[in-house]
């Protein structure tokens, strides 16, 4: 598995935690693991629980849904690592990605 030191893998999530868990999952099968997860619940009506996975994930609830674009912005400006990849939680990675 590839560990990717300086990646974070941001996503947000509005009442789709299963297929949040999917990407992520897909993700680290098919690609390895990156230094860290950002998931924002961009106000689901009950918050997003994840499983654990191979690499910490840090999760931000926002209680008033602002909207995929500035949840996605939101995402990004939380990332310490020097890239990120902003993911669709319904994105499914696949070998050879």
């Amino acid at each position: 598995m590839t560990r990717f030191d300086d990646l974070t893998l941001a996503t947000t999530v509005h009442n789709n935690a299963e297929m949040c868990v999917a990407m992520l999952r897909s993700f680290e099968v098919n690609i390895g693991c990156a230094a860290e997860v950002i998931v924002l619940d961009d106000g689901s009506a009950s918050p997003v629980t994840i499983p654990p996975l191979a690499w910490p994930i840090r999760f931000i609830r926002i209680e008033s849904a602002l909207g995929f674009c500035k949840a996605s912005d939101r995402a990004l400006r939380e990332v310490r690592t020097d890239y990120a990849l902003l993911v669709d939680a319904d994105v499914l990675f696949e070998p050879g990605d």
